[in-house]
């Protein structure tokens, strides 16, 4: 009998040993279940909300921005829009600079993403596109009281003075249809379209060329648009994230 008790209090010490090991294991599987999946969760969540700053420069019709700081343009209601299916924060840069300073920010890291690109063999050495975004269209647009640029009678733009965007793939563009129109003429460069624009009211240019993205804007510009008219279409673009 003795040691029948023996064995019933070995077994007793056993299960009694085997409660505590579950008992702990159970609270430290408690503590994991609790704790890590939180931790991974926030970790998560950390890794995948951004910030981004992106090139906001200046340009009618697609990055506007008016005395209160509000926002607006084609440029601006894209990155809304794509910010829906990305969580992310947008630091809005350079909104006093050129597109030439905002190829050069890019290359120098101060900014992430600039819109409204076009591809180019020296761009893409360089940067990553995205998917299109978009098209635009190549326009030429003079003063409405000029009488001498006649649409379409392509000897009347011989010689005339055309403003053109600093580092714009558009000049390069307008210089091929120039060419295959058969005219001449005199370029002028400015760093903003609001310079070009007014060195058009001033008569210090006869034409600008700019993008159909400006004239989709134009109903929210109207004063600066009264006096001119447009001439000529030219030159489908495809528009990237760069």
């Amino acid at each position: 009998m003795y040691r029948e008790i023996y064995l019933t209090d070995r077994r007793f010490n056993m299960t009694s040993r085997a409660k505590k090991y579950v008992a702990v294991l159970l609270v430290f599987v408690c503590v994991c279940m609790i704790f890590s999946p939180q931790t991974a969760y926030a970790a998560e969540d950390s890794s995948q909300h951004e910030t981004v700053k992106v090139g906001f420069f200046a340009m009618d019709g697609y990055h506007v921005m008016d005395e209160e700081g509000n926002r607006s343009g084609y440029g601006y209601d894209f990155l809304r829009l794509m910010a829906r299916y990305w969580d992310v924060d947008y630091e809005y840069v350079g909104y006093d600079k050129s597109w030439d300073d905002m190829q050069q920010m890019l290359e120098d890291g101060e900014i992430d993403m600039v819109t409204s690109a076009r591809k180019t063999p020296d761009r893409e050495e360089k940067f990553d596109f995205s998917r299109p975004i978009g098209t635009n269209y190549g326009m030429l647009t003079v003063r409405s009281d000029n009488s001498t640029i006649v649409d379409g009678n392509y000897s009347t733009y011989n010689g005339m003075r055309v403003a053109l965007l600093n580092g714009n793939t558009r000049n390069e563009e307008f210089a091929d249809f120039a060419d295959n129109k058969g005219f001449t003429y005199v370029p002028s460069y400015f760093d903003t379209t609001a310079e070009m624009k007014e060195a058009l009211q001033s008569e210090k240019v006869d034409a600008i060329v700019t993008s159909s993205l400006l004239s989709s804007h134009k109903s929210e510009n109207a004063a600066a648009y009264s006096d001119s008219k447009l001439t000529d279409v030219h030159t489908k673009t495809v528009l990237y994230l760069q």
